[in-house]
């Protein structure tokens, strides 16, 4: 099997971001900037490297595109903030061999922005579980997804002014086509501690955007379901932002609205 790093990033002059990110396996760079390219390299270690320049925007259009354009048995998704640990080809490949049936695996990586525990055990991931984890954990089987003509909705992620949910909304339609998903406590990478491009707080904008993404992920009753347990459970981060009746009122607003 070989294993191909799909690098979503923007405005990049040249691949040096190869070497930024510690990447030694096959890369297909998607760069979003004000020119379309696609060049041909061959890296340090060898490796085959492709780097498409478009001036597409969003987060989503870029995943899609990599996932057009990637030939790798076996691909992860990075971001251009990462740096990935030194084997961690090996460690991805392996866990691939080791779980047969395993369409995709979901990895540990360090991100600051995230409080979560590290998981000690391997586990399967249900549908509750992908609302922790980010695309830069996710690595599949190419075939596994063309077979099933899934992609990133392009309605959600950074970029879109919708807000993020989009690596959910992803999870949840390979979970809806029978793919298998396995989380495996192997630390493949870490992340910078930068900001990010789409949360700016629990603003009325971030909470009629937690409606809307919700019913297009969950649908209509659980995604209703979700935005309450979500009002009643997270008042202690969103006070300071927020009241609890305009989160209410924001929340309900957006997961009616409609979209384009």
């Amino acid at each position: 099997m070989k294993l191909e790093v799909l690098i979503s990033c923007m405005h990049q002059k040249d691949c040096s971001i190869i070497q930024r990110s510690k990447i030694t396996s096959d890369a297909l760079i998607i760069n979003q900037c004000n020119r379309n390219e696609h060049i041909h390299i061959v890296g340090e270690y060898g490796q085959k490297i492709q780097m498409i320049s478009t001036t597409e925007r969003g987060l989503s259009r870029s995943r899609n595109k990599a996932l057009q354009n990637a030939k790798g048995d076996i691909c992860l998704f990075c971001d251009d903030d990462e740096q990935l640990v030194s084997n961690y080809e090996e460690i991805i490949l392996e866990a691939f061999k080791n779980n047969h049936q395993a369409d995709i695996i979901v990895f540990w990586v360090d991100i600051p922005s995230k409080k979560g525990k590290f998981l000690k055990k391997s586990k399967r991931i249900k549908y509750l579980d992908t609302l922790k984890i980010s695309s830069v954990q996710i690595a599949f089987r190419r075939e596994s997804l063309l077979k099933h003509c899934i992609q990133f909705d392009v309605l959600m992620g950074s970029g879109t002014g919708n807000g993020g949910g989009e690596e959910v909304k992803f999870l949840f339609d390979c979970l809806h086509k029978g793919l298998k998903i396995w989380y495996i406590p192997q630390m493949i990478g870490m992340v910078a501690q930068t900001d990010s491009q789409w949360f700016h707080g629990f603003t009325p904008q971030f909470m009629r955007n937690q409606g809307w993404s919700s019913r297009r992920i969950m649908g209509l009753f659980w995604g209703y379901i979700y935005i309450i347990i979500f009002i009643l459970r997270k008042y202690s981060l969103y006070k300071y932002d927020c009241t609890f009746w305009r989160a209410m009122k924001e929340t309900h607003l957006g997961f009616f609205e409609e979209r384009a």
